[in-house]
């Protein structure tokens, strides 16, 4: 289940902001894209449980997302509730303007931020805290994130950001398989065009 929780499609909600996302899931995970007053914040989780709890863990991320700061939102996702939990791994990213980025990520893959001609980085984010870590992506960088879920039998196409830098197309194309993916789990992507 892929989720724009306010504008449809996310893409024209976020583009005025800069920000270009792309998102894509497959249950056990979601992505969510949350645009609010003062940054656009992207959920990837994976669902700890499939009885229903999707609703409430799909509540839980737009109601307080507002009010909550990523790492509070993120702990509380991963927290237990009533004996069970509602995610087994998130990951949210707040793409604040002038391309500055807070990520946090609970029992997660890393976050990989992708530079035309430049070898991938990992963005490990903050394990606890109130602040997340910030990093900056610039026009043309593209960071993606994916759901542990996703990356139990990831595409090939993820292999190649691992052997040599990408050039713009290589973005590009990457971004457009993992949008369509048929793979169980959740990824999100997001850029800022060049200039």
């Amino acid at each position: 289940m892929t989720l724009a929780l306010a504008g449809d499609p996310v893409f024209d909600e976020a583009s005025w902001r800069a920000w270009h996302p792309m998102l894509s899931s497959r249950a056990p995970g979601v992505a969510v894209a949350l645009p609010l007053a003062d940054r656009l914040r992207l959920v990837v989780l994976d669902l700890a449980a499939r009885d229903g709890l999707g609703a409430e863990v799909i509540r839980q991320v737009s109601h307080p997302a507002i009010a909550l700061t990523a790492a509070d939102l993120a702990d509380q996702l991963v927290d237990g509730h009533l004996g069970h939990a509602r995610c087994s791994s998130v990951a949210i990213a707040d793409l604040l303007p002038g391309g500055r980025l807070e990520l946090q990520v609970r029992a997660a893959p890393s976050a990989v931020l992708l530079s035309p001609g430049r070898s991938a980085r990992l963005l490990p984010g903050a394990s606890s805290g109130p602040s997340g870590r910030l990093e900056r992506i610039d026009p043309g960088d593209v960071l993606v994130l994916c759901s542990a879920s996703f990356l139990e039998d990831p595409p090939a196409v993820l292999g190649t950001v691992r052997r040599t830098p990408p050039d713009d197309a290589d973005l590009l194309y990457l971004r457009q398989v993992l949008r369509v993916s048929a793979h169980p789990g959740a990824t999100a992507s997001v850029t800022i065009p060049p200039l």
